[in-house]
């Protein structure tokens, strides 16, 4: 069964430009967020296994595994053959979900003996289904890319999800200034714009409104995370929240809007300050 899953969560056009702003949450195989970091117009964050407990992640690979969409026949190349069928599909399944019980032994043995969950949850990863979002204001490369009959078939289905929801969805408009802020409900959009910026930018670094202990983020505790990510120099989640230009100026990876990562002096690590 195919547990991919992909949301638009927050679509914003400019009215001075027309240019759009996009922000997806998907849930993917642990292997394909190599192809995603590949594409530099791409604004994305990810949950990862080093912050979430040993057992949920065990629960999740025992209960709700990643299983590919297409089991393909061996031949010379990158790009598989005909898709199994039949009995040969059904075997190829098995053996796929068969090989996750040894790793879920070792991993519970990391685990008894202390190791932390940096280190034993990586051993779970191939089956393991994550969390991600992306924002982007450029999206025509990645999609004729990975739409193509080469690319590999989990990301080929990411790929056309995308196109379809940004062809078929109705964009907010926003004017010269206004923000495209993900993630605020609407009890929290009469906050102070920078309140809001901080929520937003908290919710993105986890990827949810949820926390890694699977309660409902607060306000204080999204505006202490957000002070943590600034203060450490952990700027990607900022990137998703941006405001609205009057040109289509070229600003990092978008056209026509700025991140809120820009308003920050040393969102480049301090390289270029005088």
């Amino acid at each position: 069964m195919n547990k991919i899953e992909v949301k638009i969560i927050k679509y914003s056009e400019s009215y001075a430009t027309k240019k759009r702003i996009a922000t997806f949450t998907l849930k993917i195989p642990k292997f394909i967020w190599g192809h995603i970091i590949s594409h530099r117009t791409l604004s994305r964050n990810s949950a990862s296994s080093r912050a979430i407990p040993a057992k949920r992640i065990r629960r999740e690979v025992l209960y709700n595994p990643f299983i590919p969409i297409y089991f393909g026949e061996n031949k010379a190349g990158m790009v598989s053959g005909k898709q199994f069928s039949g009995l040969k599909l059904q075997l190829a399944k098995e053996i796929w979900l068969l090989s996750r019980y040894i790793p879920i032994f070792l991993h519970i043995l990391g685990e008894k003996i202390g190791m932390h969950k940096e280190v034993v949850n990586r051993m779970l990863e191939p089956w393991l289904l994550v969390d991600i979002i992306i924002t982007a204001t450029e999206w025509k490369n990645f999609i004729s890319l990975r739409k193509n009959v080469a690319a590999q078939p989990e990301m080929r289905y990411i790929a056309e999800k995308i196109d379809l929801l940004l062809n078929k969805s109705t964009p907010t408009i926003l004017n010269t200034g206004e923000w495209h802020l993900p993630f605020i409900l609407e009890n929290e959009k009469d906050f102070d714009l920078e309140t809001k910026k901080k929520i937003c930018s908290a919710r993105c670094a986890r990827v949810s409104y949820s926390l890694f202990d699977g309660n409902i983020s607060d306000i204080a505790a999204d505006l202490r995370l957000c002070e943590k990510l600034s203060s450490y120099g952990h700027w990607s989640p900022f990137e998703h929240i941006a405001q609205s230009l009057a040109e289509k100026e070229r600003i990092a990876n978008f056209v026509g809007w700025k991140q809120y990562r820009k308003e920050f002096e040393l969102e480049n690590g301090g390289d270029y300050v005088d």
